[in-house]
Parts: C-alpha cells; structure tokens; sequence
C-alpha cells in the first residue's frame, strides 16, 4: 500500500484478519502479489493496464 509502513500494512492485515481470513488473504494476495508485481516489473503499457483498474475500489467490491 503506498505511502504506509510495513508496520502499518501488518496491523490493518492483521484487523482485517480478526474480521475474516478470506478477506485478508485476498487483500493480501492483491495487493502484495498482483499489484507489487506489475509496479516492480511491469512495463509503462502494463502499469497503464492494469493497475488504474487493481488500485480502484470497485475492483476490491468486484473480488469480494
């Protein structure tokens, strides 16, 4: 998550998790797989692919 520190990405995993593990798991897994991913390695093409549509609130809903 941008501008947060790993310590704050852990606590609000770890809220997130106290609520239900499938919605950790995916907030998880979207953010710290798909989204670091394309950020550290994708191509200008692919960041203006993908990531407008990964970083929305709609695709959080749309996942859930």
């Amino acid at each position: 998550m941008r501008g947060l520190s790993y310590t704050a990405y852990g606590l609000i995993m770890q809220e997130l998790e106290r609520a239900d593990s499938g919605v950790r798991s995916l907030a998880s897994v979207q953010g710290a797989l798909a989204i670091h991913a394309i950020h550290s390695f994708g191509s200008p093409e692919q960041h203006a692919r993908w990531l407008p549509g990964l970083l929305s609130a709609s695709a959080w809903v749309v996942s859930l």
